[in-house]
């Protein structure tokens, strides 16, 4: 590869945006908008309250609306595409082209040395003689926030590497890796061929690529990249005589017969019942891969090195409460841990080890009035699982929103929505920050893209 930039990054002054953009919003031009990386980039940036799209380039739909093409985007915005390529008026430009156009486009057109440039194409992922930083914010967040130019990381090669990555970090990766993975037919871009119509696709489930999909490059690099010195090499099959001396892996990917997503499975052989603390992985989060049929051995204490305290039972309180609760398992970064009558999957890192409850031999009976029981009666009868808080004040929202959700709770709902709408996102980010304050919230992210995506927030109760 030709080293096509090499622009130096400075310093950039107080208020503005690690991108460049100033306290105005960062200006951000799209290049490919038309396609489906630049479909969802456009439906991402315009419920960013710091971004401004400047230009959405496509020749084939310049004039046209966003939402002519990408009918989702009905109703966020009257903005259209555009021939026209303005690098001189952006601090950032993503390309979403094909892989392989965005080095030849570079060798074309030129891009002034102070706009950032983000490629979502493969083009510069794999280190050569340029300066492109691979984008994977797990092992390169610092180059991600100072470097000028970046390399978006794969579909595939993220989801796999995030599963490897703490593996590789512990040095544990020492023997061959097994990866299916199946992928939905978006993966394959928006340009119709044999193997994505509907009536081939539907129904259907198919291998390509057989142990040589060109992810595997960046994934290797990655792997590599990380492991110790002492651990095996992760063997690139797919460079051109290369040497069998050290580990591979072994990639299947699938065509599945649905649109978005990818579905991954990894095997992995550890040389010994090994206990992975939340200090070695790259994000500080544990996993406990040594086969015990109890979350905590024996005696309980496995899971000293998931929490950090210092306990011998599997009892556990969420941080800040008092209701003590008991693990029945613990899977990745989280547990199921019964409270009460109620059995819910908590995030590790928002438990901290309880002393067992202690028994009472004589417990008085608790009267309920006749009042109260027909009260949580009808609040659970006609407990609706969905809030529309759109067109209220921050403050009306956050009463509305605590109102609803000890409804919830009262109706033993395990999971609701808030209907905020998108508009500018200030509404959505009050909520948010006042849900991350409330005990019985264990999670919140947004509604699936077909049903509402960003505008609605899920709420799954504890």
């Amino acid at each position: 590869m030709t080293n096509i930039h090499n622009a130096q990054t400075t310093n950039t002054p107080n208020g503005s945006s690690p991108l460049g953009g100033t306290r105005g919003g960062l200006k951000v031009g799209i290049l490919g908008a038309a396609g489906y990386t630049g479909g969802e980039l456009i439906r991402l940036l315009l419920n960013h309250p710091e971004v401004e799209i400047v230009f959405a380039n496509s020749e084939s739909n310049a004039g046209n609306l966003f939402s002519d093409v990408h009918e989702g985007l009905l109703g966020e915005t009257e903005q259209c595409f555009t021939a026209e390529m303005p690098f001189d008026k952006v601090d950032v430009v993503f390309f979403c082209f094909g892989h392989g156009k965005s080095e030849a486009f570079l060798k074309e057109h030129s891009i002034p040395a102070n706009v950032k440039i983000i490629d979502l194409a493969q083009d510069f992922r794999i280190k050569g003689n340029h300066d492109y930083v691979y984008g994977l914010p797990e092992i390169h967040r610092e180059e991600i926030a100072k470097c000028q130019h970046l390399a978006n990381p794969g579909c595939f090669a993220t989801c796999i590497q995030l599963g490897l990555l703490p593996l590789a970090q512990a040095g544990l990766l020492t023997k061959d890796i097994a990866v299916n993975a199946i992928t939905g037919s978006t993966g394959a871009g928006q340009k119709p061929g044999a193997t994505t119509h509907f009536s081939w696709r539907n129904n259907n489930l198919s291998v390509y690529k057989l142990f040589t999909h060109q992810h595997l490059h960046e994934i290797c690099q990655t792997l590599n990249e990380l492991k110790p010195a002492t651990a095996p090499h992760v063997v690139d099959t797919l460079d051109e005589g290369f040497e069998a001396e050290g580990i591979t892996v072994d990639f299947i990917p699938y065509r599945g017969d649905f649109a978005r997503g990818i579905f991954c499975t990894e095997v992995v052989t550890l040389e010994k019942q090994t206990l992975i603390a939340p200090s070695d992985s790259p994000k500080g989060e544990g996993n406990r891969p040594d086969g015990n049929t109890s979350p905590l051995g024996e005696d309980g204490k496995g899971l000293e090195g998931l929490l950090g305290g210092s306990f011998s039972s599997s009892f556990v309180r969420l941080k800040g409460q008092t209701t003590v609760g008991q693990i029945l398992k613990i899977s990745g970064n989280e547990a199921t841990v019964v409270f009460g009558q109620i059995t819910t999957n908590v995030k590790l890192s928002r438990l901290e080890p309880a002393e067992a409850p202690k028994k009472e031999k004589n417990v008085a009976a608790t009267f309920v009035s006749v009042q109260t029981r027909d009260d949580i009666r009808k609040t659970t009868i006609n407990f609706k699982e969905q809030l529309d808080v759109r067109g209220m004040r921050g403050d009306e929202a956050v009463q509305a929103v605590t109102y609803f959700i000890d409804d919830a709770l009262v109706a033993r709902a395990s999971r609701v929505k808030i209907l905020h709408g998108t508009g500018t996102g200030a509404l959505k980010t009050v909520i948010r920050q006042y849900l991350n304050t409330m005990p019985p919230v264990a999670d919140f992210y947004d509604e699936d893209i077909r049903f509402g995506g960003a505008g609605i927030t899920i709420v799954e109760l504890v």
